[in-house]
């Protein structure tokens, strides 16, 4: 991706989700990555998210993995990766702390839930 300034409400890389149950990859207002897993309502969730922010005015590859098992953020567990390079991130969780995904909606690229947060 590539981005000439931070988006003011975030946008949405790519999504799974219905509305309760599901996951989405966003880059924050701030220029962060988050990776989200909601399991049964928005209240019951797991996040990784990069202290990093992505670079502006050049191409960038964007990777993360979200273990929802995990409490922290490690190389092989829940992790952003900017350009092939691990970068300084934390986990956080909320609700009930789901440990399973339940993977919910239609895949969409550059939105969420067919409505909000478009890339």
């Amino acid at each position: 991706m590539k981005l000439e300034s931070y988006p003011g409400a975030g946008v949405i890389i790519a999504s799974r989700y219905n509305g309760t149950s599901g996951w989405y990859l966003n880059i924050t207002a701030s220029g962060t990555v988050v990776l989200a897993g909601i399991n049964a309502g928005a209240a019951n969730s797991s996040y990784v998210i990069s202290y990093q922010s992505i670079p502006l005015g050049k191409w960038v590859h964007i990777a993360a993995q979200l273990d929802m098992s995990a409490f922290t953020a490690t190389t092989t567990t829940s992790y952003v990766m900017i350009d092939g390079v691990d970068v300084p991130a934390t986990v956080a969780r909320g609700g009930t702390n789901p440990t399973a995904l339940v993977q919910a909606g239609n895949l969409e690229i550059g939105r969420l839930a067919g409505d909000a947060l478009y890339y």
